[in-house]
């Protein structure tokens, strides 16, 4: 086996090349395609202000914290007790609902607490250390919202908030929020 393998770089330079034109493809639709740019804007900045808070989380003694955890954790905290609950909210299945509530027990950020109904059932709950979490994260979102009314003013931000308002339909429900929820102007496919 080991002879038939290439003994010169050709194989790999040539996918090398199919990729890198492929890639330039992609970049030539994405900067024609002002859509695209648009949607990368945001998608860039969203990916800066959450890496930015991640990291200060760390800072502050949350390690490993990701956007997915803080949308669980807004979705124990209103009412999705259980993996099953958990999955529908977050549109995904019980089983990446049950990993996730796994890695937030394991940071501390949430409990299993007797079902004060059922005796053979456990409710998920947020703990203070959850909570802890989730309000120096909203500071340190409050503070990059302060930082970008410093640089580009206070108008320009609430106008771009209130555009995306308008394009949402309203005030953002995020992924915690009811599963049923429909957005006017937001079209889904799932």
């Amino acid at each position: 086996m080991v002879d038939s393998l290439p003994t010169d770089n050709k194989v790999v330079n040539i996918d090398n090349d199919v990729v890198n034109r492929l890639s330039l493809r992609y970049r030539d639709a994405v900067e024609t395609s002002e859509g695209a740019r648009l949607a990368l804007l945001l998608l860039e900045s969203f990916t800066a202000m959450v890496e930015e808070v991640v990291a200060e989380l760390a800072r502050q003694g949350h390690p490993g914290v990701t956007v997915t955890h803080e949308f669980a954790l807004r979705a124990i905290d209103d009412g999705a007790n259980d993996a099953s609950a958990l999955g529908r909210r977050l549109e995904v299945s019980k089983q990446a609902a049950a990993k996730t509530i796994t890695a937030l027990e394991h940071l501390g950020y949430v409990e299993r607490v007797a079902d004060p109904n059922d005796a053979r059932r456990k409710e998920l709950r947020v703990t203070a250390r959850g909570y802890e979490m989730h309000a120096i994260g909203g500071a340190t979102f409050d503070k990059l919202r302060k930082r970008w009314q410093a640089s580009i003013g206070s108008q320009h931000v609430r106008a771009t908030e209130n555009a995306l308002r308008e394009l949402n339909g309203g005030e953002p429900r995020g992924p915690w929020g009811s599963a049923s929820a429909s957005r006017p102007g937001i079209t889904t496919t799932r």
